[in-house]
Formats: C-alpha cells, sequence, structure tokens
C-alpha cells in the first residue's frame, strides 16, 4: 500500500513544486517569479488531471524541469558533471513515461541548437548529445530484443489496438 505512494504520489506533487521553482528562479534570479511559476506550474490543469489519474506521466512531467536544468547547466557551464547528471535524470523520466520524456528531449534538442548557435558557437555537440547516448543505451536492451525477434511476432505486435475500445491500431496512429 505504502510502495505507490512512495514511487508515484509523492514524487509527483514534491519534484514538480520543487523542481519548476528552480527552473524558474534559475532563469529569472528572482524568488517571487520562481514561486509564482512553480504555483503556475503545479496548479496548471493539465498537471492536476495527471495527478489524478496517470501516475507515471504525472511523475515524468515532475521530473522534466530538473532534467531541463542539468541540460541548460551542462551546455552554459560545458560540463560533463552536468551532461550525465541530465542523462541520468533522462532515464528516469524516461522509465517512468517515454512520452514525457520524448517532449523533453525535443525541446533540449531545440535548446541544444540554439546554444550552438547563437551562445557559444563552438563545438559543445558532444555534450549536448551525451544525455541521449545515456538513455538510447540504457533502452538498447530491448530495442535490440525487438530487432531480434521474428518478424510475424512484431506484425502482430504492432497490429494490435491502442488503448481504448476504438479501433486505433499502432501504424495508423503513427501517420
Amino acid at each position: 500500500v505504502g510502495y505507490d505512494r512512495l514511487v508515484f504520489l509523492i514524487p509527483s506533487v514534491l519534484f514538480s513544486a520543487v523542481s519548476s521553482f528552480l527552473l524558474a528562479y534559475l532563469i529569472t534570479k528572482n524568488e517571487l517569479a520562481g514561486f509564482i511559476g512553480s504555483i503556475v506550474y503545479v496548479f496548471n490543469t493539465y498537471i492536476l488531471l495527471l495527478n489524478t489519474g496517470h501516475l507515471t506521466m504525472s511523475v515524468a512531467f515532475s521530473l522534466t524541469p530538473i532534467v531541463f536544468i542539468l541540460y541548460r547547466a551542462a551546455l552554459l557551464c560545458r560540463s560533463w558533471k552536468y551532461s550525465i547528471g541530465a542523462g541520468l535524470a533522462s532515464v528516469i523520466c524516461a522509465a517512468y513515461e517515454p512520452r514525457a520524456y520524448f517532449l523533453i528531449a525535443s525541446v533540449s534538442a531545440l535548446y541544444l541548437i540554439y546554444t550552438v548557435v547563437f551562445i557559444h558557437k563552438r563545438k559543445i555537440w558532444l555534450i549536448g548529445i551525451l544525455p541521449f547516448l545515456i538513455v538510447g543505451f540504457s533502452n538498447l536492451y530491448w530495442i535490440l530484443g525487438f530487432t531480434q525477434t521474428a518478424e510475424s511476432y512484431v506484425g502482430v505486435a504492432l497490429d494490435r489496438q491502442m488503448v481504448g475500445l476504438y479501433d486505433y491500431a499502432i501504424p495508423r496512429a503513427f501517420t
């Protein structure tokens, strides 16, 4: 009974409040702006809806500000330590919910392009790509296993219905 509170409920509430405050404070350098940013993030209707149902998505979205703080610090400070930290935080985020990780990975990739083009004008690609590589290597066990399965089973796995009563097949969802 206590497992779900420890793994889902406490992180979704505490991490979202603290990490959104830290992100807003680090960007604005103002404590009041950090507090208001935290209130806006925590009491956002989408986040409130996630806290009442999709707990894995809720925890993953509460970790996204932490991932972005570490990724931003890695690029601005040119630090391998923060880059590895962003990668490990991304692994945890992707383990909770891959869809939330894809969102933060997209934002991080755009921030990497922005940083390279407008701020550093130097090659910091390795520091910026390292978190993506860490997530990729941590998921290699199932990606390789999925590629080694028989082609007939992969077709069966991808053609089944997605969640719900509607006839949404996975290949049609991507198009």
